[in-house]
């Protein structure tokens, strides 16, 4: 949502959840709203590999969606 609204900002970095490391944003999976909420809600959990984003959501719940999908349903959720 910060990359939409403030100018100039060409990257964003986030942490994959299993091991730590940084990533570039757009490059990353998103699980969105699983069983798992360290803090917030909507709760979304950003994974290096689609596979790695896949295995956890069949075992603790979410959808898995790129960075263009995470910023629509992120939009629509915080919209309700």
């Amino acid at each position: 949502m910060a990359l939409e609204s403030l100018d100039g900002i060409s990257t964003a970095m986030t942490a994959d959840f299993f091991h730590g490391t940084m990533l570039n944003a757009r490059q990353a999976w998103y699980v969105l709203n699983s069983n798992v909420n360290l803090c917030c809600s909507p709760s979304v959990l950003s994974f290096l590999q689609r596979d790695y984003a896949e295995r956890f959501s069949k075992g603790f719940g979410g959808e898995v969606v790129d960075f263009a999908g995470a910023q629509t349903k992120i939009k629509k959720m915080m919209a309700l």
